[in-house]
């Protein structure tokens, strides 16, 4: 099933986003009514949730139609991945994000450990080694880092598809399926994500796989995988290569 924005729709929302983005406050009525306008869209691109979380945290507390709230780089960013979206991919037809229950899925299964992380797509599979200080960031981040990167890796492969990634992480799942975080760390792979399927028009679902069946991704994020356990998996002989940006100390060096 397909959808499209009307082209009415995209003019007024990007002029609303276009009269907010060009200063420095907005009223507390005015921000609410581009948050309406897009949660419309998010209705048809589930993604779009995960850039709207900063603009909803500014609004928190009582109602005041008329009270000023700073626009925050953060916000602006948003705002301005909103527009760029809706002016750039608007006209072509857009994948609804109802469900689906007889199609085809492309199924992802990844892992974390303090030691680094694994994550396999078909026959590709990644590592990545974990700094040790990043066992402080927690085990939703570390779970969720190598979904987003090995999503970045086969980004090609998966246009206009459904995946699935299969994690034995709740909070993991919870996350994938919302769209959003209450946590600004962890959002910050969120909105990576999102964005990638945004621009690559792929539908995100997860799914829970129990830890006992996600044996060979916990085995490889303890970099205890043996060329046997590849070979019976049918798996490379050897990593898909990371994107430089994507890995650990270049990634938090960048924000």
């Amino acid at each position: 099933m397909t959808v499209s924005i009307p082209t009415q729709k995209v003019d007024k929302y990007c002029q609303s986003i276009k009269n907010i983005v060009s200063n420095k406050y907005c009223s507390q009525g005015e921000l609410k009514t581009i948050i309406g306008q897009l949660n419309w869209v998010c209705s048809i691109l589930k993604p779009g949730r995960a850039f709207l979380r900063r603009l909803h945290d500014a609004v928190k507390g009582p109602h005041n139609p008329n009270l000023l709230i700073q626009i925050s780089m953060e916000m602006r960013k948003d705002l301005l991945i909103w527009f760029q979206f809706l002016i750039n991919f608007n006209g072509k037809m857009l994948i609804s994000y109802m469900p689906t229950e007889n199609s085809a899925m492309l199924n992802f299964y990844s892992d974390a450990s303090k030691f680094g992380a694994g994550a396999i797509f078909g026959t590709q599979w990644i590592q990545i080694k974990y700094p040790s200080h990043w066992i402080k960031k927690g085990i939703t981040f570390l779970e969720l880092y190598p979904i987003v990167v090995m999503a970045h890796v086969v980004s090609s492969k998966i246009k206009g598809k459904k995946v699935v990634f299969h994690t034995d992480n709740i909070a993991v799942m919870a996350i994938l399926n919302k769209c959003s975080s209450k946590h600004s760390e962890i959002m910050k792979l969120v909105r990576a994500l999102m964005l990638l399927s945004l621009q690559n028009n792929f539908i995100i679902t997860s799914a829970y796989l129990p830890g006992i069946q996600n044996v060979l991704p916990d085995k490889i994020s303890r970099f205890q995988a043996s060329t046997e356990d590849l070979m019976r998996m049918n798996l490379n002989k050897t990593p898909t290569q990371i994107p430089q940006p994507w890995n650990p100390v270049t990634w938090e060096s960048n924000q």
